[in-house]
């Protein structure tokens, strides 16, 4: 993807990727202004992962990790635009509640009877809100987040 950043901080676009493994993964960019805006080059797809080794049949709970900063991977210096991620989503993709969003109000994440149950992770990528006179630059941008799954 490509990504501009509003230097005065002001607009924010955002970019949802959806858990739904049939998606697209890239549900849609919003919020795009001549000063903030995505632009996807290709696709990419949701976090999975799989719980394994759980007692048959239990319900889990999937505890949110905190709004997180992705900054850039070589060493960014302090006027560079950053990405934050949250708004985070779940697909259930094994069990008896199979392509079912998770609900975290009432947990849906049942352990099938061999142990394991899977669900795929979708969030909600935003441009900087920083002010800066500098552009994001090409390369990777990482950040470190805990997904708890609990009984």
């Amino acid at each position: 993807m490509r990504a501009v950043a509003d230097p005065a901080g002001t607009d924010i676009a955002e970019l949802v990727v959806s858990a739904t493994p049939d998606a697209s993964p890239i549900s849609e960019s919003k919020n795009n202004t001549a000063s903030a805006l995505f632009a996807i080059i290709e696709d990419g797809e949701p976090a999975s992962f799989t719980v394994s080794e759980a007692v048959p049949s239990a319900v889990l709970t999937i505890i949110d990790p905190i709004k997180t900063n992705l900054e850039f991977e070589n060493g960014q210096n302090t006027d560079r635009p950053d990405f934050t991620i949250g708004d985070w989503n779940y697909v259930i993709t094994s069990g008896d509640n199979n392509n079912a969003p998770y609900t975290p109000g009432t947990p849906n994440l049942q352990v099938g009877q061999d142990g394991t149950v899977s669900f795929n992770i979708g969030a909600t990528l935003k441009t900087s809100n920083k002010v800066t006179s500098k552009t994001y630059a090409d390369g990777v941008y990482a950040g470190t987040f805990q997904i708890e799954v609990a009984y």
